[in-house]
């Protein structure tokens, strides 16, 4: 799960770059948007990745009720 936090970095970073692009846009449609392929598939990539690993993770989740329950007891 720490490697799925991790690649929202990524996710964050192209989405910046893609807006950055769309700002430089003229009022009609120009060829800069050919820039935003690369991007975007690799947003659509890593994000179908991320999700299958946590329905990985969350199909198979067991928790200790009584030491998640002590654990928020205790605040840690």
């Amino acid at each position: 799960m720490e490697l799925v936090r991790g690649k929202a970095g990524r996710v964050f970073g192209h989405l910046m770059a893609l807006l950055a692009t769309m700002k430089g846009l003229p009022l009609a449609y120009n060829k800069d948007m050919q820039e935003d392929k690369e991007a975007l598939f690799d947003i659509v990539d890593t994000v179908n990745a991320s999700l299958a690993v946590t329905a990985t993770v969350l199909r198979n989740i067991r928790l200790n009720e009584a030491r998640a329950r002590a654990a928020a007891r205790m605040g840690t």
